[in-house]
């Protein structure tokens, strides 16, 4: 078919920090250590965009700057209990402009939508208290505790609604972890709170993110809350091989999700010259997320070594649909053989496949960056590729590196992404340090 685009270019992206960090480490009553960091960031994007045989183009611009402020500071009260301790400040501010012009005439330029709500901000603050706890030689405790208090200011701007709109969240969060360990194995089990608070992108975005449908703002968002738990171990078998895994489960409730959404009564807008649906991120009832991972780690001489490791995620909401950011099942395995100075390595890496039934709604319309199977639906195609590293070190400070990426030039593409991964890499390099 014809192309959707004429161009779609990235401007440069312009990135700065810069922190300062005073620490401390005379014991006092309340501290044997304490750390005040502070930091500045900068961030800068753009795009340019004309759709296919169409004579405006458009330009997004964003501008970001950070401040952040943190104090962290540890006690050891005795030999078997420790605290950590400290407060955090971040603040965002963010720039976002839009603009249309003809493309015969580049310097007639007219404000049009943003990416973003220009003028946005996004502030949290928080405190927070991790305790040690050695009951025995072979049990720990670990808890910790964190609250949270987040605001933020979007005024919303898009196809003829305004809304300054507010949100402010106060949430707290803990966890706690108990672990029985020997030198040969260790036992573990963690129970834990979280949320996330919706974002200026989250609320704010304005983005055609696949053909025929456009993400809108919301400005009735809510934090989602997540409630976790994950047991697991570590067991040596003998002196040449080990074993590890974890289960997982976690419930989420009011989560966020992109979903079909109304905006102003209708399912339907015009953006850039297209009719689209209207998405949004919006609160779900809740959603499920559990898993597990496995690996196994073998030593077969002193110059030998082999590991392989694999996880498989799960998820669903409450409407029965798949979770968009759950991955299938992946697995990596590696063989190691090194000498004093050489080592080589052969890697191994397997995805699974992801069937259209078993594929979120919101990737279900993504034809563009997605196989197509024997019914003409999207899905996302199992695939594996194998590389290899050569290293020699020359000296503690001089290593030299060569390998292959990809031996097999296997053609994929990493689940939901929209970017084809390179085929066969050839690379060498040269590593130092003082």
């Amino acid at each position: 078919g014809l192309p959707k685009y004429a161009y779609w270019n990235y401007g440069p992206q312009i990135w700065g920090m810069t922190y300062l960090a005073l620490e401390n480490r005379t014991k006092t009553r309340v501290t044997d250590w304490v750390k005040l960091t502070a930091s500045a960031q900068s961030f800068q994007e753009s795009r340019d965009v004309r759709k296919y045989r169409i004579v405006r183009g458009s330009l997004q611009e964003e501008h970001v700057r950070i401040a952040q402020l943190n104090l962290d500071a540890s006690k050891k009260i005795s030999n078997r209990f420790s605290i950590l301790y400290g407060a955090e400040g971040v603040y965002n501010a963010v720039e976002s402009k839009g603009y249309e012009y003809y493309t015969m005439r580049p310097d007639s330029l007219w404000s049009a939508q943003s990416r973003y709500a220009d003028g946005s901000t996004w502030q949290s603050s928080s405190v927070f208290l991790n305790t040690n706890y050695d009951i025995s030689g072979s049990l720990n405790l670990a808890a910790g505790a964190r609250l949270n208090a987040i605001s933020m200011y979007t005024p919303i701007t898009f196809n003829g609604y305004e809304n300054e709109a507010n949100w402010n969240f106060v949430a707290p969060s803990g966890s706690i972890g108990l672990t029985y360990f020997k030198p040969s194995f260790k036992y573990f089990l963690n129970l834990s709170t979280g949320f996330r608070a919706p974002n200026v992108d989250d609320a704010s975005k304005v983005f055609d993110s696949q053909p025929g449908s456009l993400i809108i703002p919301n400005a009735d968002l809510r934090e989602e809350r997540l409630y976790s738990a994950e047991l697991g171990m570590k067991q040596k078998l003998n002196s040449w091989m080990a074993l590890d895994a974890s289960f997982y489960y976690s419930y989420l409730n009011d989560v966020m999700v992109r979903a079909p959404y109304n905006f102003q009564g209708r399912d339907s807008v015009y953006y850039q010259s297209e009719l689209s649906q209207v998405i949004a991120v919006q609160n779900l009832d809740y959603a499920w997320i559990w898993g597990y991972q496995f690996g196994v780690r073998t030593q077969f001489s002193d110059r030998l070594f082999w590991t392989i490791h694999w996880s498989h995620p799960f998820g669903q909401d409450s409407d029965g649909e798949a979770m968009r950011h759950v991955n299938p099942f992946n697995a990596i395995s590696q063989v190691v053989y090194r000498t004093t100075k050489w080592s080589a390595s052969l890697t191994g890496r397997y995805n699974g496949q992801v069937d259209f039934e078993d594929l979120s709604f919101s990737e279900r319309d993504k034809t563009h960056i997605y196989a197509i199977d024997d019914n003409g639906n999207p899905y996302a195609p199992r695939w594996y590729t194998i590389s290899a590293l050569v290293t020699y070190e020359w000296n503690k400070n001089i290593a030299l590196k060569g390998g292959i990426d990809n031996i097999m030039d296997a053609q994929y593409r990493p689940y939901s992404s929209g970017i084809i991964a390179p085929g066969r890499a050839f690379f060498v390099g040269l590593q130092g340090s003082i």
